[in-house]
């Protein structure tokens, strides 16, 4: 049975980083275009080596009867897969600064606006193919044992993915639009004939939002976990991934209840039992067995050259 063994206060650690680099971007970046823009840069040049950190986490604390899984993946080559896309996310931004009004105040021009539009655009074109990547470097430099992994999953499958979750979206935004304006509309048109019932409408409204929100987020990582582990091998292993997305959106309702309750206490916690959800719905499938995978997983000397450097850098990012 596949077991998830990170630790809440490691992940804690991660989300720390990232909230200290969003705050400061966001903070000192609202005083001056310049400053938002070198901090982004700085985050964009941290970024490869938190990944790569994060992934070497996220499959050491992965295990399959007592086999830890281990990433390979150097540092090079996080850099030379994340880079190009961080640039293509970066785009919008500088030019809304390098071409946007000189104070916050002013209206930026009509040209510059639709420029970044357009900027944006592509980006959001390219998501799936950035994030196809991103798994490739993820799921063919993992191992289990001594053996290495390969990834068999073309780029159209990612796209298919996110074209499902991009129409819902467009769906339950023109349905919630829809309600909203209808309302506004029939209490202009009766003069507030409503009265005090339209505050437990529109707390509906919300309810219904970030309900339908989980839901597509569950079925988003639902679908994609599914298409990355059932298509990857390693050696003569292979995997089947049947996690389902009501399940997955319950456990996030769960998890956001009790984060709420506990004022973001509960976030590392939820973090783990949701990875450990997650990798349960996981088989491995082995048709020849296990017991080379045994020998050859040698515990003894995979902690003393792997498991010190994990350790120094104890953390996992919100990716």
């Amino acid at each position: 049975m596949f077991d998830y063994h990170g630790s809440p206060l490691a992940i804690l650690r991660g989300r720390l980083i990232a909230l200290v680099l969003v705050a400061g971007w966001s903070g000192l970046g609202y005083f001056s275009p310049v400053v938002a823009l070198m901090i982004l840069l700085t985050i964009a040049g941290l970024m490869p080596f938190l990944i790569q950190r994060s992934f070497r986490f996220k499959l050491h604390q992965s295990s399959y009867r007592g086999i830890r899984f281990r990433f390979s993946g150097t540092l090079g080559n996080a850099y030379r897969v994340v880079l190009v896309p961080i640039a293509f996310f970066l785009l919008p931004g500088a030019l809304g600064v390098m071409f946007g009004p000189d104070s916050p105040g002013d209206a930026p021009d009509a040209s510059v606006a639709s420029l970044v539009v357009l900027a944006s655009l592509v980006v959001a074109a390219l998501v799936p193919r950035f994030h196809h990547g991103l798994k490739r470097y993820q799921h063919d430099h993992a191992a289990f044992g001594t053996t290495g992994s390969a990834f068999d999953v073309g780029v159209r499958a990612f796209y298919g993915i996110y074209g499902r979750v991009w129409a819902l979206l467009l769906l339950l935004g023109i349905s919630l639009g829809g309600m909203v304006a209808g309302l506004a509309w029939l209490a202009f048109s009766v003069g507030n004939a409503f009265g005090d019932g339209f505050i437990p409408f529109m707390l509906l409204v919300s309810v219904l939002f970030y309900g339908s929100m989980l839901a597509v987020m569950a079925l988003f990582a639902a679908r994609l976990q599914n298409v990355v582990w059932n298509g990857t091998t390693i050696g003569d292993l292979s995997f089947r991934s049947a996690i389902e997305a009501m399940p997955l959106a319950r456990l996030y309702l769960k998890n956001a209840l009790l984060v709420v309750f506990t004022l973001g206490l509960y976030t590392p916690f939820a973090v783990v039992n949701t990875m450990r959800y997650r990798l349960q719905s996981v088989t491995l499938l082995a048709p020849a067995g296990l017991d080379a995978f045994m020998a050859d997983a040698r515990p003894g000397e995979e902690s003393a050259t792997g498991e010190g450097a994990v350790d120094l850098f104890d953390i996992d990012i919100a990716l």
